[in-house]
């Protein structure tokens, strides 16, 4: 096997639709952490995370869905469209289940000498809260707060992956901090 990393994109998908097994593992390497870390970001369980972005790539590599991409967008955008595509559908399976997730796997108690007990209830308490307001809002706005302030995604980016115009996503944006601010606000929580 003949090393394939420095391959651009379009190539490796030439050499996997052509029947290169290679190429395929070379696309597995280089995006496999991101859209593991997409599908955290939406699930917030680690094991649901690696099932959904093992999935992707069984889909996406497979050879009836490879000759369907168009190259319409990047190859990146298109696994990150699948990716949320499959979390949304977990998500609608499992939703009061990973609502309570966060109670399952409450993080780390801070040991003497950290931050004061009490503020850190607090930070944890206002992060749960955000959690679960996130989880309520509706699917477009969720969506493109996840991306934009967790992936730090470009509105552009969030665009072509959405496939919305960039317009749309400045509105879905500022309607979704909205209608966070007002719940939060209304339990006492200020971000």
């Amino acid at each position: 096997m003949k090393n394939l990393e420095p391959l651009n994109d379009e190539k490796l998908l030439l050499m996997l639709r052509r029947g290169s097994k290679d190429a395929g593992e070379v696309i597995f390497k280089r995006y496999y952490p991101a859209v593991l870390g997409l599908s955290r970001k939406y699930l917030c369980c680690q094991h649901d995370a690696e099932d959904i972005a093992q999935e992707v790539f069984l889909r996406a590599l497979a050879m009836d869905k490879i000759r369907k991409f168009r190259g319409e967008s990047s190859l990146r955008t298109w696994l990150f469209r699948i990716a949320i595509n499959l979390c949304y559908s977990k998500h609608r399976k499992h939703r009061e289940k990973l609502l309570l997730n966060d109670e399952k796997h409450p993080e780390p108690v801070i040991p003497s000498g950290g931050p004061d007990p009490e503020e850190e209830a607090m930070r944890l308490e206002a992060k749960h809260q955000l959690r679960v307001a996130l989880w309520k809002l509706p699917k477009k706005y969720q969506t493109v707060i996840a991306l934009f302030y967790q992936d730090q995604r470009t509105y552009s980016d969030i665009a072509k992956t959405l496939r919305q115009s960039v317009g749309s996503i400045g509105v879905c944006l500022k309607r979704g901090r909205a209608i966070l601010n007002r719940r939060l606000a209304y339990r006492g929580v200020w971000v």
